[in-house]
């Protein structure tokens, strides 16, 4: 659980990366005579006014539970403040390189995530498959000795 976190949050920046790259470049093929760092700022300032839109209030007086409303807004600000900069970086990269593919990194992605569901079902799995062979284990052993006792009352009952 300590490894799956950190990795769920770089993967996502990865997929924001690929998707503000494409971004970029339906950007440049749309229309090439923007100017791409206006088009960052206003998407800024549309991050500002989500950052402004969010108003924590505080209904209690008591100063622990203001300091948490206090971390949660600046964590938010903080996430917010990640995106933006993912965001500028992405589109402007995708627009001054609109001849790159990321189809690449995108399966690559892909597969890293389907090796970790693997790795992560490994144990499961062998758990599993043992208790399939201690069942089957324990079913034969009914089996021996119910007709090890049969053997033995048929034995009797002819004496």
């Amino acid at each position: 659980m300590r490894t799956i976190i950190p990795f769920i949050f770089t993967s996502m920046m990865l997929i924001l990366i690929i998707a503000f790259f494409s971004v970029g470049q339906a950007l440049y093929h749309d229309d090439n005579t923007q100017n791409i760092t206006q088009i960052v700022d206003n998407v800024s300032i549309v991050f500002d006014d989500i950052k402004e839109g969010v108003n924590i209030t505080y209904p209690y007086e008591d100063r622990s539970i203001k300091r948490v409303f206090n971390v949660v807004d600046h964590t938010f600000d903080f996430f917010i403040g990640i995106t933006e900069e993912v965001f500028g970086f992405g589109v402007e990269f995708g627009y001054e390189h609109p001849e790159y593919n990321y189809t690449s990194v995108i399966y690559f992605i892909k597969w890293v995530y389907i090796i970790f569901i693997v790795a992560a079902l490994f144990m499961p799995i062998i758990v599993i498959a043992m208790l399939i062979v201690m069942l089957v284990q324990w079913i034969k052993d009914k089996k021996i000795k119910r007709k090890q006792n049969g053997k033995q009352k048929t034995r009797k009952n002819k004496e």
